[in-house]
């Protein structure tokens, strides 16, 4: 690289090596964008941040003891751990109706919405409250689990206390603001007020259980120690296995799907295999960049000056098996210069120049008898042996 060259190196490797980090950084934003997408958006499932949304605890289980999954495929949905399904207005009916299908005999823990919110205007994922949604309209948004009927009481949060019977005996918590109960002639309830208002209820000879209030769980809740410490006691009882993980199911929610080929480039096992193709990537890199020596100069197909043109030609000849026509061409060669090397008068040929030639050739060795030979020969065998003859006729005739 010259000193007049407007190209730095290293700016250009600079330049190269940024551009290959941008392009990994968009494959792998483009492959996990749809796991990443929900996080900001405020609504009531288990990716959203919002006040509403059920990230905290999702989060906090897993900080406990690495014990809460996200589920978006759909053939994941037959697990046997205990799943939280959080159901959202305007959700996919199809979907929910299919996910109450696969779980009818699983521990499932269904959680109903309460609040209409919409986006908070200064800052993104958080969102604000306006109403409670309306009990009928939720009577049925439940509707595919359990025949249940919602109840709202306009009350301030903590005013009354939420005692736990059967698998959830002992738990002691107080009420949510706006407290939110449902009942039902197949429900047995597993968390109520002194007074009968059931807010956690199981459906009878079922796993099936169905949370009328969500702010026990969602990340509101999670804002004092004793509302985290109650969201996982109530968590903890609902599950069979104490070691198993909690799954949390965002396919209702519309995050569902399966890994594609781009997410499987980079995760096990195949992230060995993709490594290996990015270290190969750059070891041609480098070697396109560092020469061994100098430049060779590829030849040329087809070689320059006289010698290789007499060549192609004798190769055409051969290629087409017609050296025997190149015999009466070499006898008038050898004629031309015999007739010049002996002081032949100018402008003698054809049989002037034979006559010429046989006068001062032996008897035994006649010029126009050679080279008729020559020019008669049909094969390269005899094309071969007469030019030899005529060629030692004209050494011994010339003495060159």
């Amino acid at each position: 690289m010259t000193r007049d060259s407007p190209f730095n190196p290293r700016l250009i490797i600079g330049i190269v090596a940024a551009s290959a980090l941008a392009f990994a950084a968009f494959l792998i934003l483009f492959a996990y964008a749809p796991q990443w997408r929900g996080s900001g958006d405020g609504q009531a499932h288990a990716l959203s941040r919002g006040g509403t949304g059920f990230a905290g605890i999702v989060e906090l289980l897993r900080l406990e003891s690495d014990r809460a999954v996200i589920v978006r495929d759909a053939d994941a949905i037959a697990s046997e751990e205990l799943m939280v399904v959080t159901l959202e207005p305007m959700q996919n009916a199809d979907v929910l109706k299919s996910v109450v299908e696969a779980r009818k005999v699983l521990p499932t823990l269904y959680i109903l919405p309460k609040w209409v919110t919409s986006p908070h205007p200064a800052v993104p994922g958080w969102v604000v409250r306006h109403d409670v949604f309306d009990t009928g309209y939720l009577s049925r948004l439940i509707e595919p689990v359990a025949d249940v009927r919602l109840a709202q009481r306009s009350e301030q949060a903590g005013a009354r206390q939420l005692i736990g019977s059967e698998v959830l005996a002992g738990l002691h918590m107080p009420a949510p603001e706006r407290l939110q109960s449902l009942k039902g002639a197949e429900l047995e309830p597993l968390l109520a007020t002194p007074e009968g208002l059931v807010v956690l209820a199981v459906k009878r000879d079922t796993q099936t259980y169905i949370l009328a209030d969500p702010d026990l769980l969602n990340n509101q809740s999670l804002r004092t120690l004793a509302g985290a410490r109650n969201a996982v006691a109530l968590l903890e009882a609902l599950r069979n296995d104490a070691e198993a993980p909690i799954l949390f199911d965002v396919t209702v929610n519309g995050f569902g799907g399966k890994r594609s080929l781009l997410t499987l480039l980079f995760e096990p096992p195949f992230v060995a295999l993709t490594l290996l193709l990015t270290v190969a990537a750059l070891l041609a890199a480098w070697a396109a960049l560092i020469r061994f020596g100098p430049a060779r100069t590829p030849p040329h197909a087809i070689a320059l000056g006289s010698t290789a043109l007499v060549e192609n030609m004798a190769g055409l000849l051969t290629m087409a098996r017609r050296e025997h026509l190149a015999g009466a061409g070499y006898a008038e060669l050898l004629g031309a210069q015999a007739a010049q090397e002996t002081g032949a008068p100018a402008g003698l040929a054809g049989e002037a120049l034979d006559g010429w030639l046989d006068r001062r050739s032996p008897a035994d060795k006649l010029w126009s008898a050679r080279s008729a030979e020559l020019r008669a020969a049909t094969d390269k065998t005899g094309l071969l042996s007469a030019a030899q003859s005529l060629f030692q006729w004209k050494k011994e005739l010339t003495g060159r």
